[in-house]
């Protein structure tokens, strides 16, 4: 896991930065900056997952993860240009 790759203080540091992006990616979509959702998404995916497998193990998902993620890019581009 994160202890045996990054050690004790490592891992600690390591999830405080996760904690810290779920919760700036949280807090702008909730202001409904939408470019911010697939940043979330990876968020909650990565937080339901990490107690059975690591979700960027498998390729599939990962890729859904990127188009999902340029999807909502391209999506968030036109919100901005509209404004």
């Amino acid at each position: 896991g994160l202890i045996d790759d990054f050690g004790h203080i490592g891992a600690s540091v390591l999830i405080l930065a996760f904690g810290i992006f779920a919760g700036v990616s949280y807090k702008r979509v909730v202001e409904k900056q939408i470019r911010f959702i697939p940043m979330l998404t990876i968020a909650y995916a990565g937080i339901l997952t990490s107690l059975s497998f690591s979700l960027f193990t498998y390729v599939t998902p990962t890729i859904a993860l990127v188009l999902f993620s340029i999807y909502f890019g391209l999506v968030g581009l036109k919100q901005r240009r509209r404004i």
